[in-house]
């Protein structure tokens, strides 16, 4: 039997034109679907933005609803009277732009203007409680001021605070605050936080052991002391200069700088029948006998200048050597007869 052959019939220009076309779709097909790819994992990540930043619809009624009272807020700030399951919608609109990259729009920049003042109303709520409040180891040389503030209520650290007296009291911290923040935005729930938040401080620091309250009070003591020191110090050489220059019989400006008090210059406190409470000062080694007097010849100039408050001032008597370098931090440095050889 004879092989029969098929021949192929000839391409026609309108086939080769079909098959060019179908390629091209072929390859725009392969691009869609890389978008769609690119979208979906844009997607993604919106919602799980979305998904951090809405907890609740009604929180952000709530926080939309305060739009109102933004300057230059627009028109479609108001959005409280929406319905709670609008919500979300409107939050993923004030979302999605930062993610496209656009510029802010103005509900995102009322949100930040209103942000800010919050802070502000915040703070002021929190120094409202601290002046409501008995202030703790209050110090004053006015009479009327100490009185004033022992009359303050203060908490019961060792009662818990939805106890008594502690219950009550948070009800005058709130009669107190609430009339104060009617237009701040600030809601009840906010106040009775900040209240709670000053009573967990304090009741914190009270369970502080004995002995490092009494270490954190002694400190505290100390550097008071010095810088009350300090500065009567420099008071009393800016008003003797003359004075005091003549009997050193030489200029002693600037040396009366803080490095040079060192850290110890008032660090033991000492009690004695016969002397009474006093100071016990530990000299660092580099001074010179000359700067040691120098120091003596202006704290008689200070005791002289507190005339009969001299009590005020504690007995001072030297203690100690500490062996220390001369300090760096000293501008100008010292003059040679100020340095111990």
């Amino acid at each position: 039997m004879a092989n029969r052959r098929a021949i192929a019939p000839r391409t026609t220009d309108e086939f080769r034109e079909l098959m060019d076309r179908l390629t091209s779709v072929e390859a725009g097909l392969s691009n869609v679907t890389g978008e769609v790819r690119s979208v979906g994992t844009r997607l993604a990540t919106m919602d799980t933005r979305l998904g951090v930043i809405i907890q609740d619809g009604a929180s952000t009624i709530a926080i939309l609803d305060g739009f109102g009272n933004v300057p230059g807020a627009t028109s479609s700030a108001p959005v409280a009277a929406a319905s709670v399951a609008a919500a979300p919608i409107v939050a993923a609109l004030i979302v999605a732009a930062p993610v496209a990259a656009a510029p802010l729009s103005p509900t995102v920049v009322a949100l930040a203007a209103f942000e800010a003042p919050q802070m502000q109303e915040t703070n002021r709520a929190y120094g409202f409680i601290r002046r409501y409040l008995k202030t703790q180891n209050f110090r004053s040389n006015n009479p009327d001021l100490v009185e004033a503030n022992n009359r303050k209520p203060s908490w019961r650290t060792d009662v818990a605070f939805n106890e008594s007296p502690n219950k009550e009291l948070v009800l005058e911290i709130m009669a107190y605050l609430q009339p104060r923040f009617l237009e701040s935005g600030l809601r009840y729930p906010d106040l009775r936080r900040y209240i709670y938040t000053n009573f967990n401080g304090r009741r914190t620091q009270e369970k502080k052991s004995f002995e490092k309250r009494a270490e954190a009070n002694a400190r505290s003591r100390r550097n008071g002391r010095q810088a009350d020191h300090l500065t009567r110090r420099r008071e009393a050489y800016s008003n003797n200069k003359a004075a005091i220059d003549q009997e050193m019989d030489r200029d002693c400006s600037n040396l009366i700088q803080k490095a040079a008090m060192s850290e110890g210059e008032s660090d033991d406190e000492g009690s004695d029948a016969s002397f009474g409470r006093r100071i016990l000062t530990a000299r660092p080694s580099w001074r010179s006998d000359e700067f040691n007097h120098f120091l003596e010849l202006v704290d008689d100039y200070v005791l002289a200048g507190l005339g009969t408050r001299h009590c005020q001032m504690l007995r001072r008597k030297f203690g100690r050597v500490d062996e220390v370098a001369v300090p760096e931090g000293m501008v100008p440095p010292p003059p040679e007869w100020a340095v111990r050889n």
